[in-house]
């Protein structure tokens, strides 16, 4: 009895997509459409400090908010996803994605006054802290900075909270198959199922629901003894997030206050849940 041996194959080349020539091309199409996002909120930020009368840095705001915007929007432009879309390229694109909106997000600290530029290990600790809702911090003095700034680092928690890629796949109609795998990596809960039949209007409306909630939490922390707008809408970001950030070294002590501490704690616990079961619900 003969046996015949087959030629082992050479794996085939790992590809990111349709194009061959571009390999990258649909993670760094994700990665700039994120980094896109970032602008208007540096932008909202940089007028917040504008209109401050303790402090003005909005300069490093507006200027951040400039090159993130403009590699964001290059990175977009020169680059295409396709509707067939690797396994590896997700993981990449989520990888890469928080990677580049860290060291985005680190830009206003060390272009204003919180971080000397020989410091950026810190300010890209600040900002990946943020996005991560992790909450820790290397700050000394917190209420030192300006307010805008302060609300740039609250932002980071809110941005980082749905997740930056669940906010690109949202603008991304033609991801199809990788758009679902995207959401099932970066998506927060057990599953990231199918809201609607496309996966576009999945993030959108989870991002809407995020939205929502985030202003619910707002308008009841307004209403509280001692709370004014910038404060509750400085701490409805991270309430939203569950990341814990705050504008004072106290955080919500400084308030000193039971119905602040309540109605955060009661958005710690909504806001903790899988959305899609929120948005089920409702």
């Amino acid at each position: 009895m003969s046996v015949r041996l087959r030629r082992a194959e050479a794996p085939s080349p790992i590809t990111f997509g349709r194009s061959q020539a571009r390999p990258v091309a649909p993670t760094v199409h994700v990665v700039g459409l994120s980094l896109l996002m970032l602008a208007p909120g540096l932008l909202v930020c940089g007028l917040i400090e504008w209109g401050s009368t303790e402090s003005h840095d909005e300069a490093a705001l507006f200027a951040s908010a400039g090159v993130v915007g403009s590699v964001g929007w290059a990175m977009r432009r020169f680059t295409w996803v396709g509707t067939d879309v690797h396994h590896v390229s997700v993981f990449s694109a989520v990888a890469w994605t928080w990677i580049a909106c860290s060291v985005g997000g680190a830009l206003p600290y060390v272009l204003g006054d919180m971080f000397a530029w020989s410091r950026f290990d810190d300010a890209f600790f600040e900002s990946a802290s943020g996005f991560s809702c992790t909450g820790s911090t290397v700050l000394d003095d917190i209420e030192a900075h300006g307010r805008g700034v302060l609300m740039w680092r609250q932002l980071t928690q809110w941005y980082g909270g749905m997740g930056m890629v669940v906010l690109a796949v949202s603008v991304l109609p033609f991801l199809g198959v990788g758009g679902l795998q995207l959401m099932s990596a970066e998506a927060p809960g057990p599953n990231a199922d199918r809201l609607v039949p496309r996966v576009s209007d999945t993030a959108r409306r989870l991002w809407l629901l995020y939205f929502a909630v985030t202003v619910v939490v707002a308008a009841a922390l307004w209403a509280a003894p001692g709370m004014n707008l910038y404060d509750s809408v400085a701490h409805s970001l991270t309430t939203a997030a569950t990341g814990g950030f705050s504008p004072y070294n106290s955080s919500v002590g400084h308030f000193d206050s039971v119905v602040v501490e309540v109605i955060i704690v009661i958005g710690l616990i909504v806001c903790g849940m899988n959305f899609a079961l929120h948005y089920r619900a409702a």
